[in-house]
């Protein structure tokens, strides 16, 4: 045999040995933890239930079959503890200067809109308004000034139609990084979506949230005006609170337990993100009740 033929053997047989090894290790540190069998080995499962429209039922009845923390994938981990929720870290929003300032005048420029339509006496979509607000607020955070969708009543940048058309690719992309990774090697980057396209998932990327952000929107309005005994409550409040007019202040909101109420279970009932939305565990591990 060649010397050649003897590297590659020996070469290929190393790379087998530690693929080999990595699974072990893996599943050893999370053998404890129940989930679907192929789980252990490949992301499969995982990609399957995102892939068919029905993760948050497919997650609710593995929740069911093997309790509230289960395995999906060789370090992949789902829960539906609400205390592990709490545990993990999520964003504040602290760290946007003038956060809610720049909410409030989107809101001003919403109220202008609405109050034009009725003015004209014309339908108002609001499920359509309401990602028009939200590509507003998101890219007056993100880049300064906002798109101006809700002053042009206009899907000024498409990033609706973009993202309609892309969102199933943004979800297979976060739950398969090593895809995106394989993308941006030098020989497939001029694959990759820029904020230069005119149609791609670059656009959707670039401002990720306002449509699930819309989504929650549309949903708790829509529970709120077809429940009297919650939308009646909720009024009440609000007189007796006496807010500040036209727009409430954070600390105002924070203040009202039945619309705190509303919002988180608005959320519980009809969650607008049902992919994992993982965090990483800290190095060296992570203790949680025991």
């Amino acid at each position: 045999m060649r010397d050649y033929e003897v590297y590659t053997s020996a070469a290929v047989s190393i790379i087998v040995l530690y693929g080999i090894a990595s699974i072990a290790r893996q599943y050893a540190r999370l053998k404890h933890i129940r989930g679907p069998p192929s789980a252990v080995f490949t992301k499969w499962w995982l990609v399957r239930a995102l892939r068919s429209g029905r993760g948050h039922l497919e997650f609710y009845e593995a929740y069911q079959k093997y309790g509230s923390l289960v395995r999906v994938g060789p370090r992949d981990l789902i829960t539906s503890d609400p205390d592990l929720m709490k545990h993990m870290l999520g964003y504040s929003g602290k760290e946007v200067e003038n956060l809610e300032g720049k909410v409030d005048e989107t809101i001003l420029r919403l109220i202008d809109l609405l109050d034009r339509y009725v003015s004209e006496n014309k339908a108002f979509d609001f499920g359509l308004k309401a990602q028009h607000f939200t590509l507003d607020v998101i890219s007056d955070l993100a880049f300064g000034e906002p798109f101006g969708d809700v002053a042009s009543d206009s899907d000024v940048h498409e990033y609706i139609r973009t993202s309609e058309q892309n969102m199933p690719n943004v979800v297979l992309a976060a739950v398969l990084p090593w895809l995106l990774a394989l993308l941006s090697s030098p020989l497939l980057r001029c694959l990759l979506p820029s904020d230069k396209d005119a149609i791609g998932i670059g656009k959707t990327i670039g401002l990720a949230g306002s449509d699930t952000t819309a989504t929650a929107i549309r949903a708790m309005l829509l529970h709120i005006i077809t429940s009297p005994r919650v939308s009646t409550a909720l009024r009440e409040e609000i007189e007796l609170a006496k807010p500040l007019w036209p727009v409430i202040t954070e600390a105002e909101a924070r203040s009202m337990p039945y619309l705190q109420a509303v919002i988180k279970e608005g959320l519980r009932i009809f969650p607008p993100v049902v992919g994992q939305m993982s965090k990483e565990v800290p190095k060296g591990g992570d203790t949680f009740k025991g």
